[in-house]
């Protein structure tokens, strides 16, 4: 492994765990080049090596390879299989509680438990799980929705809940047949249902229908409710081009004081316009 190789793979553990404070190595080559120091003195980490021949100065790390040592010795599996393998040890390995610390490496680290396949079997008492799931909007299968439409002919088309696939996605029949997966923001709760167009119309007194398809019409009748009489148009309707045009008056009424004067036109008032009484006063200025 060269100098460059170990800069990059800790370049990728930086950006994934933060810069550490103190870089603790042996006396690889790879760890005593000048890059290397460089680039641990530019993010502001402290280089500290161990004394030759003493690994037990970085001790977590050497019992650390010991313990991956006899795993891999006792695995049994293809060369194919070797990655998953190593997966899984280092996933139980950072999920078990050390004796020293009291904690696991990953709740060191991030400060959580890792979760594993052993968690399915607890049974989950968070409750946050309903609080989330009352807040979020629903839809009931088999309810009529208008459905977005992206592909520029219709904006909006009707259909029916068919499936729930998770919290917010749902799966909806068309009125053509075609189904569609759609997010709940993509669906509209149709207020007025369809119902079968061979019923016969209904009003109330309030003015409801039931269906506004049928040309069939009942309307309820009650003795307190009677239909009134409609009059019957038995005369006939004047042609408007014939009939005569009519005549108005035009007498104008200018008003004059108490009285109003009747005026036709080429006629003059007797009295001249009213003026006001109010005394006019001159306005008082500031005398600077």
């Amino acid at each position: 492994m060269t100098t460059e190789t170990t800069i990059r793979v800790c370049r990728e553990f930086f950006s994934t765990f933060g810069i550490p404070s103190v870089f603790v190595r042996d006396n690889s080559p790879q760890f005593t080049s000048a890059d290397f120091a460089k680039f641990l003195k530019m993010n502001g980490v402290v280089h500290k090596l161990s004394a030759p021949y003493h690994p037990a100065t970085n001790g977590q790390a050497e019992r650390f390879i010991q313990t991956m040592k006899c795993k891999l010795k006792s695995m049994d599996c293809n060369n194919s299989d070797l990655h998953s393998e190593l997966y899984n040890i280092l996933l139980s390995y950072r999920k078990m509680i050390h004796p020293t610390t009291g904690h696991s490496p990953a709740q060191m680290v991030f400060g959580r438990q890792l979760r594993s396949r052993l968690d399915l079997m607890i049974p989950s008492d968070d409750p946050k799980d309903s609080v989330v799931q009352g807040k979020v909007r629903d839809l009931t299968v088999g309810s009529r929705v208008s459905v977005r439409n992206y592909d520029h002919s219709t904006i909006w088309e009707f259909g029916v809940i068919k499936e729930r696939l998770g919290k917010l996605h749902y799966l909806v029949q068309l009125d053509d047949g075609r189904v569609w997966r759609r997010h709940i923001d993509q669906l509209r709760a149709v207020a007025v249902e369809e119902q079968d167009s061979s019923k016969e119309v209904t009003f109330s007194r309030d003015g409801g229908f039931n269906d506004y398809e049928n040309s069939e019409v009942s309307i309820a009748v009650t003795p307190q409710n009677p239909i009134p009489d409609i009059p019957s148009c038995t005369d006939p309707i004047p042609d408007p081009q014939n009939s005569p045009k009519p005549t108005v008056a035009l007498s104008p009424t200018i008003p004059t004081g108490n009285t109003a004067v009747n005026r036709s036109p080429g006629v003059q008032a007797n009295q001249g316009l009213r003026r006001s009484a109010r005394t006019i006063r001159a306005p008082q200025k500031l005398d600077l």
